[in-house]
């Protein structure tokens, strides 16, 4: 941008930002851009042609391989491989594969080096640069090798293996996704793959099921080298892009000269007139008259503007009045949103200590909206002298719209559980209430727990919502991984299970929102359940209104100046017992 006015220009300057000097930079950079993206899509269809081929040269290799196997013999190398794979525990795979590769010898059974030819003799014919059988481990996204090609045992001996990325392996499963040029030529879903592995380079890959063995499915893979074949498309490509740009420079000097008659000049008597229209801005009685003495006549979109400008003058004086009408509700809606947010808050217990009068329990609860209200809620109330309902719970989306679901979902959560059921009849009946009416099809996860005051005994029920933390009298915090069922108001007719904890006098438990474990820092790094059960164990021996409180902090440190992303709800108890 110029630092200058107009006025203040130098006639070189006004020159250079003139509409007609950056019209024609404007156009050079519109037609470089179309130049470079026409050049990328030529090298895309012709990268794509060359891939297809490819691709279909490979899948062909790998059906003839498939064909001349031995696949008895192939199914007892297989069995041999397998087995011994899932007898390694994870960390013996990740060891030094000197230490059990030798576990694999009984693969290389008497027809083994048979079947190695096989494989050589179908590589060298078919020019491609590896042919090998390996299952893979769809788990850890494994492809563990069976036999290779190699007769020096330098490429894939049996028992090692390469690291896929998930959809190379869905590819070689389920086939890869159908290219453009895929449907046109009726290829349709072929299992190969192109790649590029630091190792092996640019390749060609495909790959034909033998068969399944238990949860691995043992293939025969053919490859084939692409790093050339890519070098020389991108040569022609390059030299294709120059060619497009200098024709485009060409027409570029042609249109100009076009555009400055019919664009330019008639936009320059618009500037004039809006910069008249400027002087006069401080003048409260205008007249109207700045574009309406203009006398456009080109027939297009600029005496479509030049209207336009002539209109301006004459609403300008309706669109302050309007102006301040919007002002003025968006003042009205804030108050409102205030009041909303006073609303929720009191829909909570947030009186404490909540029951003064109860020495068998001390309970703590507190929530921080991610906006002005929330969609999360916390409950506790008693079902009966005896009964203690504890809710944490979870509604889908922000603002207002997942404020009002949470207040519904709290009062039918509330009016049942005081009907005296378990955990998981409250929340079956509540989940179909809500799904008969769930139009915008918004869910709720809740923990839903029971306390039996006189025995400790803590039934609970869990719909979808993050693992609650215990801590026994004389331990740390640590997490109960509860048996999940399907959120409330994801569909209707769910079952949920009931379980039990006790809880012995000194024990606590802590249940919260995913807004906790997921609160963000500036690196998108996750604070994690890990560091919410570090930061309960620093205050373990802590009253409940004091564990919150640094959990919460921890939280905040944890993030620093990003920006919170979702609530956080947490709720504490403490089991004193019976005296």
């Amino acid at each position: 941008m110029p630092k200058k006015t107009v006025w203040e220009m130098s006639e070189l300057e006004r020159r250079h930002f003139s509409l007609g000097g950056r019209t024609f930079r404007a156009l050079l950079l519109i037609c470089i851009v179309m130049s470079v993206a026409a050049g990328g899509f030529g090298l895309y269809l012709y990268g794509a042609t060359v891939n297809r081929e490819y691709r279909i040269k490979t899948w062909q290799d790998a059906k003839v391989a498939a064909q001349d196997l031995d696949i008895n013999e192939v199914r007892r190398e297989a069995d041999i491989a397998v087995s011994v794979y899932d007898s390694l525990s994870e960390e013996e795979r990740k060891s030094d594969p000197e230490e059990w590769l030798d576990k694999y010898e009984d693969v290389r059974g008497p027809l083994f080096e048979r079947q190695r030819l096989k494989l050589y003799q179908i590589m060298d014919a078919s020019d491609d640069v590896a042919s090998y059988i390996a299952f893979l481990d769809l788990e850890h996204n494994r492809m563990v090798y069976i036999l290779d090609c190699d007769p020096t045992d330098h490429f894939c001996p049996p028992g090692t293996w390469d690291e896929m990325k998930p959809e190379w392996m869905d590819g070689y499963v389920n086939g890869a996704k159908p290219h453009l040029l895929d449907g046109l030529y009726g290829t349709g879903v072929m299992p190969s793959i192109i790649y590029r592995m630091d190792k092996y380079g640019y390749r060609s890959s495909a790959s034909v099921k033998l068969f399944n063995e238990d949860k691995y499915p043992v293939m025969v893979f053919c490859e084939s080298d692409m790093t050339q074949v890519t070098k020389t498309t991108m040569n022609f490509m390059i030299q294709y892009a120059i060619l497009l740009i200098v024709i485009t420079l060409i027409v570029l000097v042609i249109s100009l000269k076009h555009i400055r008659k019919v664009v330019v000049d008639p936009i320059n008597s618009l500037s004039k007139a809006a910069s008249d229209y400027s002087k006069d801005r401080n003048d409260e009685q205008r007249d109207g008259q700045h574009f309406a003495s203009l006398d456009i006549r080109t027939g297009d979109e600029i005496e479509n503007l030049s209207l336009t400008m002539k209109a301006m003058e004459q609403d300008i004086a309706s669109y302050v009045e309007n102006l301040t009408k919007v002002t003025a509700e968006k003042e009205r809606v804030n108050t409102e949103l205030k009041l909303a947010t006073r609303i929720q808050n009191e829909m909570l217990p947030n009186i404490f200590p909540a029951f003064p009068d109860r020495e068998e329990f001390n309970i703590y609860a507190s929530m921080t909206p991610a906006k002005e209200v929330g969609g999360d809620f916390y409950d506790f109330f008693f079902v009966d002298q005896s009964h203690l309902a504890l809710v944490i719970a979870d509604v889908s989306g922000k603002g207002i719209p997942a404020a009002m679901f949470m207040m519904m979902a709290k009062t039918m959560i509330q009016a049942r559980a005081m009907a005296n059921g378990s955990p998981a009849s409250v929340l079956e009946d509540v989940n179909n209430i809500i799904c008969e009416n769930n139009r915008e099809q918004m869910f709720v996860t809740v923990w839903l727990g029971i306390l039996d005051i006189e025995t400790g005994i803590l039934t609970a029920a869990n719909a979808g919502h993050e693992y609650p933390v215990i801590k026994p009298p004389d331990g740390t915090f640590d997490i109960v991984k509860d048996k999940h069922g399907f959120v409330i108001g994801g569909m209707k007719g769910v079952k949920y299970k009931d379980y039990d904890l006790k809880m012995l006098p000194g024990s606590k438990i802590f249940v919260y929102t995913d807004g906790i474990p997921e609160a963000k820092n500036a690196s998108d790094e996750m604070f994690g359940i890990n560091r919410t059960v570090l930061a309960l164990n620093r205050v373990a021996d802590k009253d409940p209104e004091q564990i919150l409180p640094a959990v919460e902090d921890s939280v905040w440190k944890f993030v620093g100046d990003a920006e919170q992303f979702d609530d956080m709800t947490m709720l504490c108890i403490e089991y004193r017992g019976v005296k």
